[in-house]
């Protein structure tokens, strides 16, 4: 190895009054280094014998002028002993009893954060830094005794900041005491039930919500936005728009009920004619075409009536939305314990009030703030998140205003809970119970068992109250902190299992811990947001569409579904009661053999909204931006729609010259369906 180094034979352009010093490479300390942690192919004595040898070639080179370079000195200072092993010294190897190597430490008990800089070589491991011995060049870095190592290593955090006891600060703590007295109860005076008389049949139930009013304001807007996207937009569909009425309605709305029940890849398969793929009633209730171009116009707000710099991002929802909102408030008066969490309505098109949540199952949509009955996951109350910026303590008055000062209980989890909100929803007359964050106003003292949380055992509980606001940290698997208005820190006794698998048999232990009642409360009723979510998903009709106004219009009849079906459950008096397949059943056959005279006029229409003029309008203004004609200035288009007639009959008896049109070869995909729909 020596006597190749000599006989390498250097370029002149490297060769000067000062030729450059050969430096012992540093791929060598970082490949040994990987040997030496992952392989354990070396011993410590192979590692110092190869090192020690690359510095005698280095030294006896004859390009070495006595002097060792800058790249030596940035190894010792620069470079960490966890990247490269830094160049051994010349001389002999020292002992392995009197020095140890840094980077081939045999402590295992001890991490690379708790090592020190690296000492330099040669010194005695009981001088300090400022001396050193020998003459000499330091080249060697982190030779440490494993008694100074030991000696230099941190302390743990509970010797840095002592006991739980110790150190203990009052500040923060100030108002909290230990007093187990029970909060003072607001008593609850509502009376649950619903608010109307209790239907005979399924139909009755489905009635409350999907009401007639309803299906005539959307058959309005729909049949107004077909116009509209006609005459303003020029837009033309290969689907021929034969307009829409309550009948036409009533059986697209019955028909998505259907599909949501036998679900398939696409929506046109339905209208297939091949024996086993084929769906033989659904041509005879509405044809393909017919359905599509309702799809494609489905809409529920006026585009005349959208102002200019409009502030509310669900405006074409919004009348839908409030109707099927307010309808679930005034027909039930909902029981004492609700539940408030938010969910999802799965959306991946682009879409500004889109939300990303990886703890979801659905993690990309729109979000939805929920408050339902626990016991039976009627939706109450629903706010739709539209980016508007808002704080968590004006998204939860929003949806709790209107049981104030009635005894009602408020089961949330820790994204909500905080101790200034508990205090301000006591003082309205509403309990809240569930977990918290403890960074969000608890005392000092709970604080520091969320960061030592050894210093509780399993079972045991400490707590602190703030006049009628408790918060109760409890030791089970882990530390669980709660927040109550309602409940004292009395244990009571539970049995767990615990599951072991031992040679592929499993065994169940049983034991009981003592706990809070708060907890095994908060666990039977958090669930009702998420009941809800499980039964929504059960036979969903809001396919997959880029037009977000569509996916959540059929988002919230699911919804209004949804609550007739839990009513049903609740106060039907029927000794069989329908399933939840069955009573969608109802519903799709009652739309799609529609009889006016079985859906009378309960409430009032709808209102719908009125044409502004074209400098208010938005539509107006965002065409102008884009370069595109004004409304007033297509007029002449209806000429050319499916449903009007020429205007001028010698304007359109003029012959249009003949263009020769390009030949554009069809593709291999474009000649398969073809002749798939010729088979058909």
């Amino acid at each position: 190895m020596s006597q190749h180094r000599q006989d390498r034979v250097v370029p002149e352009r490297d060769q000067g009054p000062h030729p450059v010093p050969f430096t012992t490479p540093r791929k060598h300390h970082s490949v040994l280094r990987g040997i030496r942690k992952h392989l354990g192919g070396l011993q410590q004595r192979d590692i110092d014998e190869y090192l020690l040898e690359l510095d005698r070639e280095r030294v006896e080179s004859p390009y070495f002028d006595g002097s060792w370079s800058s790249s030596d000195e940035d190894i010792t200072s620069d470079v960490s002993d966890d990247e490269y092993l830094p160049p051994m010294s010349v001389g002999e190897p020292q002992p392995e009893s009197e020095l140890e190597f840094s980077g081939f430490s045999d402590y295992e008990g001890e991490s690379e954060e708790e090592e020190e800089a690296p000492i330099v070589a040669g010194r005695d491991k009981t001088e300090s830094d400022g001396e050193s011995e020998g003459d000499g060049p330091v080249g060697r870095v982190g030779v440490r005794s494993r008694a100074a190592r030991a000696s230099a290593r941190p302390r743990r955090r509970s010797q840095r900041r002592g006991s739980l006891g110790e150190g203990s600060s009052s500040e923060g703590d100030e108002g909290w005491l230990e007093d187990p007295t029970p909060p003072n109860m607001h008593p609850f005076t509502a009376t649950p039930g619903l608010t109307v008389p209790v239907p005979l049949t399924a139909l009755g139930f489905i009635q409350l919500f999907l009401t007639r009013e309803l299906l005539e304001y959307l058959v309005a807007e729909t049949a107004d936005y077909a116009r509209y996207c006609r005459e303003e937009l020029q837009t033309t569909l290969s689907y021929r728009w034969q307009g829409c009425n309550l009948m036409d309605m009533a059986h697209f709305l019955g028909l998505h009920i259907f599909f949501g029940i036998t679900p398939a890849v696409d929506v046109r398969q339905y209208w297939r004619r091949n024996f086993f793929l084929s769906t033989p009633n659904v041509p005879d209730i509405m044809p393909r075409d017919s359905f599509l171009a309702l799809n494609r116009y489905f809409n529920a707000f006026n585009r005349r009536a959208i102002p200019r710099n409009n502030p509310d991002r669900l405006i074409l929802v919004r009348p839908v939305l409030d109707y099927i909102r307010e309808r679930s408030q005034f027909l039930v008066v909902p029981s004492q314990n609700l539940s408030l969490n938010e969910g999802m309505m799965p959306y991946k098109g682009r879409l500004s009030i889109k939300v990303y949540n990886p703890k979801k199952p659905k993690k990309y949509g729109v979000k939805i703030f929920f408050i339902t009955e626990s016991n039976t996951g009627y939706v109450v109350d629903f706010s739709v998140y539209s980016g508007v910026f808002s704080t968590l303590r004006d998204t939860v008055f929003g949806l709790v205003d209107r049981f104030r000062n009635q005894g009602y209980h408020l089961f949330m989890d820790n994204y909500y809970n905080s101790v200034s909100l508990a205090q301000e929803l006591y003082e309205a007359g509403v309990h809240v119970s569930g977990t918290i964050r403890l960074v969000r106003g608890a005392p000092n003292v709970l604080k520091r068992f969320a960061s030592q949380p050894q210093h509780l055992d399993r079972g045991e509980t400490e707590w602190r109250r703030k006049g009628d606001v408790f918060i109760i940290c409890w030791k089970g698997v882990r530390l669980v902190p709660m927040i109550t208005t309602s409940y004292e820190p009395i244990q009571e006794e539970v049995v767990q299992r615990k599951k072991t698998r031992r040679q592929g048999r499993v065994t169940y232990e049983e034991f009981r811990v003592q706990r809070p009642t708060v907890i095994g409360h908060y666990n039977r009723h958090l669930g009702g947001v998420d009941l809800f979510d499980q039964l929504i998903q059960y036979y969903p009709f809001a396919r997959r569409t880029r037009r977000w106004t569509q996916k959540l219009l059929k988002y919230l009849l699911q919804l209004a579904l949804q609550n007739a079906y839990i009513l049903y459950c609740g106060y039907n008096s029927d000794t069989q009661r329908l399933s939840h397949f069955q009573f969608l059943e109802v519903a799709g056959n009652a739309l799609i053999n529609f009889n006016p005279e079985e859906w009378p006029s309960n409430t009032a229409p709808l209102p719908r909204a009125p044409d502004l003029p074209l400098e208010d309008r938005a539509d107006v203004a965002r065409r102008a931006n884009l370069g595109r004609p004004a409304p007033a200035d297509a007029a002449h288009a209806a000429a050319t729609l499916d449903d009007a007639a020429p205007a001028d009959a010698a304007v359109a008896a003029v012959p249009v010259p003949a263009v020769a049109l390009p030949h554009i070869p069809m593709s291999r995909r474009a000649v398969d369906r073809r002749r798939a729909a010729h088979l058909q």
